[in-house]
């Protein structure tokens, strides 16, 4: 007698579907932090091979000179001259790394003599400040390669340490810098240090005379690996930072320590602050707070320190050990925690 073979259902029943695609979703929940952990932490190591690049920049530069580089950004009042030039206009630091950094054709074709910031090409209209360059952009930072005003964007600041800048701000987007700036540029050890004469390796303005200062190693007192010399910033977050990295005034020589790392300043002169429980001083155009170093990497933000080596510094630092770190002659040497 024969046995009736039956078909045998080979499809997923509704529940069993729905069984595989929870599982499938879980696993992708697991797996999703940690591929954007791994995606990071190469954005991260790239971040600070750029700013070794830019030590050992800074270094070659200080063989051929004997000084380290700065921005050179107009002069001050004077009697019978205007409030402000830009006669004096002459580059930021960052121009001056080039020749160190494979960019000499770059360098070659600035004209140093004149005004540098609306240079082109010679024998071209192609602004010179709308060349990109990988190197003074971290991968981590979600800026465009082009800032809101046009130039070629850069993520990072020359440090000028503990040294005040405009206490009261911008007069159109005013913020009073005075609950940063204190207690620290009354110590003894940071006092006395403004913009021309910086607690820091960098300035933007010229000194006494209208001598531009320019800091050397001997300088340095509290030694080149204990002293903050280039951080990471985000273009968004500041005014002058959407100059780029070409344009003088770009916010090189007045990064500053004093304003606490990744404090938010990413939003523009409009923004209603007091309706998100902000301040004025959380925009980006203060003149003060809009200096501070910020960065996209979880937690803080990386240093070129004066070495040449590259620190993770956490937003959670103490304040004191941070402005003894940004000052490079305090007599306080600190080490990154």
């Amino acid at each position: 007698m024969f046995r009736k073979r039956t078909r045998r259902n080979l499809a997923f029943t509704l529940v069993e579907l729905l069984v595989v695609i929870a599982i499938i979703g879980i696993l992708i929940a697991l797996l999703l932090p940690a591929v954007q952990a791994a995606r990071e932490a190469a954005r991260r190591s790239q971040c600070s091979n750029n700013l070794k690049q830019m030590g050992l920049a800074l270094h070659n530069y200080h063989d051929t000179y004997q000084v380290f580089p700065n921005t050179w950004c107009g002069v001050p009042a004077y009697p019978g001259g205007p409030s402000w030039s830009t006669n004096t206009y002459r580059g930021s630091v960052k121009v001056r790394m080039l020749p160190y950094m494979e960019q000499s054709q770059v360098f070659q074709a600035v004209d140093f003599r004149v005004d540098t910031d609306g240079q082109t090409f010679p024998g071209t209209s192609n602004l010179i400040r709308n060349t990109v360059i990988r190197t003074f952009r971290c991968p981590s930072s979600t800026d465009e390669d082009f800032t809101p005003w046009g130039p070629a964007a850069d993520n990072y600041g020359a440090s000028c340490g503990p040294t005040p800048e405009s206490w009261g701000g911008n007069p159109s987007c005013t913020c009073d810098a005075n609950q940063f700036y204190q207690p620290y540029v009354s110590a003894p050890e940071l006092s006395g240090y403004w913009n021309g004469y910086p607690a820091g390796p960098f300035t933007r303005n010229p000194g006494n005379n209208n001598r531009w200062y320019q800091c050397r190693m001997a300088d340095v007192t509290d030694g080149l690996s204990n002293t903050l010399f280039v951080g990471e910033r985000l273009t968004k977050c500041s005014d002058h930072a959407h100059n780029g990295w070409f344009i003088t005034n770009n916010g090189d020589g007045i990064c500053t320590t004093l304003i606490p790392i990744n404090y938010d300043t990413c939003h523009d002169v409009n923004f209603n602050y007091a309706a998100s429980g902000l301040t004025q001083c959380n925009r980006q155009c203060t003149w003060n707070t809009e200096f501070g170093f910020r960065s996209k990497h979880p937690g803080g933000v990386q240093f070129a320190l004066g070495d040449g080596s590259v620190r993770f510094v956490s937003q959670t630092i103490d304040m004191w050990t941070y402005q003894y770190l940004g000052a490079k002659a305090d007599g306080r040497p600190a080490q990154v925690p």
